[in-house]
């Protein structure tokens, strides 16, 4: 008696009408499930069948991605900066930076402000290319909610009553899950220089959010990196910016 044949993309265990794989309506359910958790910040392993469906899901869809830039030659591009305002809105007051002694006016130097840095990750399909405007990002940082509150009034543009902050990029890449920044900050009031150091920080790692969310996660992914390493530099500058006591002078 022959084997009834076997069809499809999965196996099943004859005799006891289960799968030893999920069919394919569950890894559907799960992808859509993904989209749902991405969206609203959930995460799937509370679902018993995460592990078991999802990776199935993630590696086809990986192979996908990789078979159509090969024959193709096709770039998926994903500018960081693009909504990074509202992320940070939906984040806010996560910052929980310190109170600056007193107002100030910022700038960035040319080279921070035209910052662009690109890049590749295998593990989300190297189809993808992450696109980073770093000075766009920190200028949306600093206009952000939490940072306008911590000094009271930052204006973007050289005051004459005001210390000028001056932010200088050294830095930027995303490297083994997270972002690492070098930035030079200086402070200056009545045309004189009154401080001058580099921060150099790496944010969260996000590996997990990576693997398991691929590129649907990945923008998140950079994102949060990055903004948790700006807000270890802000905290630090902060409290040096108020060993300078400039609201006493």
């Amino acid at each position: 008696i022959k084997k009834p044949r076997q069809s499809g993309a999965f196996l099943w265990e004859q005799g006891k009408g289960q799968s030893t794989l999920p069919s394919l309506h569950i890894v559907i359910s799960l992808c859509a499930a993904q989209g749902r958790a991405i969206a609203d910040g959930r995460s799937l392993r509370i679902n018993p069948l995460y592990r078991q469906g999802f990776a199935m899901k993630k590696i086809a869809y990986l192979l996908a991605l990789t078979l159509l830039a090969t024959l193709t030659g096709c770039t998926i591009k994903h500018p960081i900066a693009e909504d990074y305002p509202a992320y940070l809105s939906n984040n806010s007051g996560d910052s929980q930076l310190p109170s600056a002694n007193g107002p100030a006016a910022y700038a960035l130097s040319p080279a921070t402000s035209s910052h662009h840095y690109e890049f590749r990750s295998a593990v989300v399909g190297h189809a993808n290319l992450w696109i980073v405007n770093f000075g766009q990002m920190l200028d949306n940082t600093l206009q952000s909610a939490d940072v306008q509150q911590a000094f009271g009034r930052l204006e973007a543009r050289q005051s004459g009553d005001l210390p000028l902050l001056s932010f200088e990029l050294q830095e930027y890449r995303f490297a083994d899950f997270r972002a690492y920044i070098t930035l030079k900050v200086n402070v200056s009031a009545d045309e004189q220089q009154l401080f001058s150091k580099t921060y150099k920080v790496e944010g969260k790692s996000q590996g997990g959010k990576m693997f398991w969310g691929g590129s649907f996660a990945m923008k998140n992914a950079i994102q949060q990196s990055t903004k948790l390493a700006l807000d270890d530099i802000l905290r630090e500058f902060i409290q040096d910016y108020n060993q300078l006591n400039l609201a006493q002078k």
